[in-house]
């Protein structure tokens, strides 16, 4: 672990987009068709072209995600590594489960349940970046509060998650 004696400071801003634990799970697993999953993805990669200042494409970056996701988790643990963090972030473990997730899906019901819990490598991944947003920032603002929306989503989208499920599960052909 390779820690810097003065670590930079990240001026207010954040590095990568930090989540509250709850509400990440929860709209991961309430916004169908992994919606929030896809829209978290597409805003990390948005903030990894912001500080790198390349000009790569988040858009095309989100509609292929096994070709960069590999590329994202590495450039968070090279942010991570001035702060101590680096050792917290196995990008290879997370992208081997989150492929296994995505392939589930391919699988008959009830069977293909399994992959829509995709999310959950990036559960590790938001915790980190939490962390790091942290170590950078310590008066970063962590959007752990929950709108009127969210709140709606999570009931109507909870509501499809849970009979989506009952159906796979006991009613599959």
């Amino acid at each position: 672990m390779t820690e810097s004696p003065n670590p930079p400071q990240a001026d207010g801003k954040i590095i990568y987009l930090p989540v509250g634990p709850t509400k990440f799970a929860l709209l991961c697993m309430c916004v169908p068709f992994h919606g929030y999953e896809i829209w978290w993805l597409y805003k990390n990669f948005v903030c990894q072209k912001e500080r790198s200042g390349k000009h790569s494409s988040p858009l095309w970056r989100v509609n292929m995600p096994i070709l960069y996701l590999r590329k994202l988790l590495e450039g968070m643990r090279e942010e991570g590594k001035p702060y101590g963090l680096s050792d917290q972030l196995p990008v290879e473990k997370i992208v081997f489960y989150w492929v296994m997730l995505l392939l589930c899906l391919l699988f008959p019901p009830p069977y293909s349940i399994i992959g829509t819990f995709s999310f959950a490598p990036f559960i590790v991944v938001n915790d980190y970046l939490v962390k790091l947003n942290k170590a950078a920032n310590p008066d970063v603002k962590l959007d752990t509060s929950f709108s009127i929306s969210d709140y709606l989503v999570i009931i109507i989208g909870g509501a499809y998650f849970f009979l989506n499920i009952y159906l796979n599960t006991f009613f599959h052909l």
